[in-house]
């Protein structure tokens, strides 16, 4: 997993624009052991064949411009090479300057009997999407559960596969709201469909709301907001099959209930990071959990910021330049007392040993490790605002 969170972390600091897919596949197995190949594309800025050759020493990067536009010291590699030997692999990459990057990594694990459950042994599954890769993906992950027809399409061909195929029990659309009108294929369906076919949509947080207001009502209609699990893909389908003649109503967005966390449990947040695509990656993960944030740059600002406003918890980046995350949790340890002070979490991609007990050395009190996930931060936040109750609590008693 760290593996792949470094990697991804990667690409998509590197990529401005375009895609990044993660693939894995099956490469060997036998009764006690399989070995799975992971791989990780983007379409970012490259790298030369000389510059791979030094790609994966530890503190390297390709070179200083890079550095100096996208921050980092290039340890991540180093540790992924480090991960992947140790469970029995290699990794490697491919890549065209200007052109992307493919990494790929193998790893083995210990084999397990499974049996891929057949959830529609006669449904036929129609899916819509204007990215190739997305209608790829889709259709293997659909053809495990299904074995029906799965017909897969672009926007452009919405019209002419519903109505030469009549037998259409689910319509699934990945919506790209900058691209394609929400409403028009709505009608499209609609019109040229035969009764009413369950749709689930996919959309994205930016189109959420806009989707969301104009399903409000429908019925067989779900939405599932990107990125989804696969349960959380089985079961929207298997509520839709079940719907018989839309008395089984649901329009509903799958987030996790993620925007209830700043309103059922509010903090004051600081975000220290001098990565400007990280900064902003932040800014989205907490909007998205119903939190406004602070954003520093490096240990001063930090120090600064905490002077003009009382946070409850920040979350310091250890690589910064100017001050680093450590020497501003010892500086601040010293200016407040721990009773007074946020609480501050470590954020480093730095897994080696001894590397989170350095922070907690420092004066930390927790550490993620980046790219950081939904579930730590959210399990960080709950447990800061529940101290933050408790010791008020204890406060308002002593008055």
């Amino acid at each position: 997993g760290q593996i792949l969170m470094n990697l991804v972390s990667n690409a998509i600091k590197f990529t401005e624009e375009g895609e990044i897919m993660i693939d894995v596949k099956l490469e060997k197995s036998d009764a006690s052991e399989i070995q799975l190949k992971f791989s990780v594309s983007d379409t970012g800025i490259g790298i030369s064949k000389e510059q791979t050759k030094i790609l994966f020493n530890s503190f390297t990067q390709v070179d200083s411009s890079v550095t100096r536009k996208y921050g980092g010291t290039g340890l991540g590699l180093a540790i992924c090479q480090r991960l992947s030997n140790l469970m029995g692999g290699e990794i490697w990459v491919e890549s065209k300057k200007g052109k992307g990057s493919t990494f790929m990594f193998t790893a083995r694990f210990g084999s397990i009997q499974s049996n891929t459950e057949k959830l529609f042994s006669d449904k036929t599954l129609a899916v819509f999407s204007n990215n190739a890769n997305i209608l790829r993906s889709l259709g293997n992950k659909l053809s495990k559960w299904s074995e029906g027809k799965i017909i897969s399409s672009n926007y452009n061909d919405v019209i002419n596969t519903i109505t030469s195929n009549k037998n259409i029990d689910c319509i699934i659309v990945d919506l790209d709201i900058s691209a394609f009108n929400f409403r028009s294929i709505s009608e499209e369906i609609k019109k040229h469909s035969k009764g009413e076919i369950p749709i689930l949509y996919f959309v994205s947080s930016n189109s959420r709301n806009k989707v969301e207001k104009d399903l409000r009502g429908k019925t067989c209609t779900i939405s599932l907001l990107k990125p989804y699990r696969s349960e959380q893909l089985k079961t929207a389908l298997l509520d839709l099959m079940n719907s018989e003649n839309g008395e089984v109503v649901k329009t509903k967005m799958q987030s996790e209930s993620a925007a209830d966390l700043g309103r059922n449990h509010p903090l004051e947040i600081l975000v220290a990071e001098d990565n400007v695509i990280n900064q902003k990656l932040a800014i989205g993960v907490f909007r998205h959990m119903g939190y406004e944030t602070d954003i520093v740059s490096n240990g001063l600002e930090v120090l600064e910021a905490i002077k003009k406003k009382d946070y409850d918890i920040i979350f310091m980046d250890v690589q910064m330049p100017e001050m680093d995350g450590l020497e501003a949790t010892r500086n601040i340890t010293q200016l407040l007392t721990k009773s007074n002070r946020p609480e501050i979490i470590a954020m480093t991609a730095n897994v080696q040993q001894g590397a989170k007990e350095e922070c907690l050395q420092a004066g930390m009190d927790d550490y993620i490790s980046k790219p950081i996930q939904f579930k730590q931060i959210q399990t960080v936040l709950i447990r800061c605002h529940s101290k933050k109750y408790v010791f008020n609590k204890t406060i308002k008693k002593s008055a």
